[in-house]
């Protein structure tokens, strides 16, 4: 913003002069057909771009569709020859996405999984390098790992969700259970003392069963308790 050929368009036509070498070939008729004449107005529409996806992440507005503009214009820098810093603010946008999605089942995340590697795949026949000191800055390679990651979390994320979700219908009524009976065993006064002595016997205590009866007439609940 503060170089003010870039408001004229030549900063990025200079951009593009130096990342030529770099450059994804598939990358490179676009920006001559259409980044080139209309290198001005592009300049401009990512200067916009860049302040409305700032002002949303600082406002928590429009969270997402801001990350996804996010992530096409650093993509396009990357694709552009320029993996440094945008491999990193793509990890953490990746990141972000992940936070942010909702839960699904095992099946669905199986699916996007598969496409994010299709994605990746893409990219795989232009890879140049893979010696360690090199690899992070090919840009193709770059494009590859980071929708494998994106596949592996939303995998991890949707096996660990379903894993959590059966430990809590298990666990769940059963504490809810034994803090009713607590509640309706105990003068009103006090309850909240004896409802955090039930939490504490469920959570606290590996060795303990609580088997829990139903209510009586009067309202009193029976529970029986083997430690």
């Amino acid at each position: 913003m503060i170089d003010p050929g870039w408001w004229t368009g030549h900063g990025l036509l200079g951009f593009l002069d130096e990342q030529r070498p770099e450059m994804l070939p598939y990358f490179g008729p676009f920006a001559d057909g259409v980044i080139e004449p209309w290198a001005g107005g592009v300049a401009w529409l990512v200067l916009v771009v860049q302040l409305v996806v700032g002002g949303c992440l600082l406002t928590n507005m429009h969270v997402r569709p801001a990350l996804w503009a996010g992530v096409i214009l650093n993509v396009s820098f990357v694709m552009a020859g320029r993996v440094n810093p945008s491999a990193f603010y793509l990890v953490m946008e990746a990141a972000l996405l992940l936070a942010l999605s909702r839960p699904v089942s095992v099946r669905i995340a199986h699916r996007r999984a598969v496409l994010w590697v299709l994605v990746g795949a893409l990219s795989l026949p232009f890879v140049r390098t893979l010696h360690p000191a090199e690899a992070i800055d090919d840009p193709a390679l770059m494009l590859a790992f980071v929708p494998m990651l994106m596949a592996v979390a939303t995998v991890a994320m949707a096996t660990e969700s379903m894993s959590l979700g059966a430990l809590v219908e298990v666990y769940l009524p059963r504490f809810g259970r034994a803090v009713v009976s607590a509640r309706q065993s105990v003068p009103s006064g006090d309850r909240e003392s004896d409802v955090g002595a039930a939490a504490r016997v469920l959570v606290g205590r590996r060795d303990a069963s609580v088997e829990l009866g139903n209510l009586g007439d009067d309202g009193e609940a029976e529970a029986r308790t083997g430690l």
